[in-house]
């Protein structure tokens, strides 16, 4: 998920599923991230979201449990990724099979997306250039 320049709204950029996994991208864009108190919290404070049992919003905010309930999301583990020491959005995963919980994992992989990501800015630029 990344942050919209707005500000405001995140919108999921890819998404991979498992076999029998319906789509959720086209739900998640421009999505105002303060109608879930799970991603205000995490776009502001830019930290880590660890979620090891949708259960816990049950009683205390029954409609991000429903949100995340209807999409057969049982648990949840997202990291941030910074570009250049600047805030970018999340990588995450939800229902993991494996390496549920170790947050090492995504810790990883969000290195990687935001060299990429730096990459394909850098080719953006030279292009716009003519170079």
């Amino acid at each position: 998920m990344r942050i919209n320049e707005d500000g405001k709204s995140i919108s999921m950029t890819n998404e991979s599923l498992g076999e029998g996994i319906a789509p959720e991208i086209d739900n998640l864009q421009n999505y105002d991230f303060s109608n879930s108190p799970l991603w205000l919290r995490a776009f502001t404070m830019q930290e880590p979201v660890i979620l090891s049992d949708i259960a816990e919003f049950k009683e205390t905010d029954p409609q991000e449990y429903e949100r995340l309930a209807v999409q057969g999301i049982q648990n949840m583990y997202a990291t941030p990724i910074t570009i250049k020491g600047k805030f970018w959005g999340f990588v995450g995963v939800d229902t993991p099979r494996k390496y549920i919980g170790e947050m090492y994992v995504l810790e990883s992989i969000a290195y990687f997306v935001a060299d990429e990501i730096s990459k394909r800015h850098i080719i953006e630029m030279d292009e716009d250039k003519g170079g």
